[in-house]
């Protein structure tokens, strides 16, 4: 549809030149997957020192699907000042640092990790001031990295605080639920350690990781029929877990020794 209507809009544009025009016949051909016809189009507004944010956003897409990274900043950038409350544009720039962040691999440097908090902090609270709801897959996305990037800073409490927001957010979402457990085992919170990891397994009865971690957690509440479970789930899933495997047996001395010592103070 987006492809059949290209026509009509340069026609339109041809009989009337406004930016709202450019701005409809760009996002079609954008839609019809030819960034560089899109670009063309927006050039001229883009030349005069373009003041609409939503088509300064639209040239950062277009410049960011050509490959163009710096050049999708820029307009990122201007977006930005143009409109400080765009949220998608905000969205858009938090994900691009994010993207050159990870590139840096486990020793980042500090003042873009710095920069790349703020910005999907401030994503965040612009999202938050919309309407939670409406902006629910926006706010998880930056809930859930702020949690990862507060856990990498040991900032457990920030953490668990914004990771909260997106299982509330989005309660089937593992890998929020995954980070708050992990978060919660930080501050020794092994009960609600324990609740998160169990709503990761129900979420992904498969991942070897939760059902270890669910496992450890039941071992530090003294629950070893319930960590033996885990642990022999893991071992169904993947025969050769040696490690899951080791600690079943060591659940199940405990869980002996446990109950001498009841036997013995009965």
């Amino acid at each position: 549809k987006s492809a059949e209507a290209v026509p009509i809009l340069t026609q339109l544009l041809s009989l009337k030149e406004d930016s709202a025009s450019r701005m409809a016949l760009a996002q079609a051909q954008s839609k019809a997957g030819d960034a560089k016809a899109a670009l063309a189009t927006l050039k001229p507004l883009l030349d005069s020192g373009a003041s609409d944010s939503s088509a300064l956003l639209l040239a950062a897409q277009l410049e960011e699907a050509n490959d163009n990274t710096p050049q999708s900043v820029a307009w990122l950038r201007r977006s930005i000042e143009v409109d400080p409350r765009n949220v998608d544009a905000r969205y858009r720039m938090a994900v691009m640092l994010n993207q050159k962040l990870e590139k840096q691999g486990k020793s980042p440097d500090p003042a873009l990790k710095k920069e790349v908090t703020d910005a999907f902090a401030k994503t965040a609270d612009l999202a938050e001031s919309r309407g939670a709801k409406d902006n629910a897959e926006v706010l998880v996305v930056c809930y859930t990295r702020l949690g990862e990037l507060y856990r990498d800073s040991d900032q457990a409490e920030k953490a668990v605080d914004v990771l909260t927001k997106a299982v509330n957010l989005a309660p089937n979402d593992f890998n929020s639920r995954f980070i708050l457990g992990q978060m919660q085992y930080r501050l020794k919170n092994y009960a609600a350690m324990i609740e998160q990891y169990q709503k990761a397994v129900e979420i992904d009865p498969q991942q070897k990781l939760a059902r270890f971690n669910l496992g450890v957690a039941f071992i530090n509440q003294e629950q070893y029929f319930e960590a033996y479970e885990q642990f022999k789930a893991i071992t169904e899933i993947d025969p050769g877990d040696s490690e899951a495997l080791a600690l079943m047996g060591q659940t199940i001395e405990r869980a002996a020794k446990a109950n001498s010592r009841i036997m013995i103070v009965g």
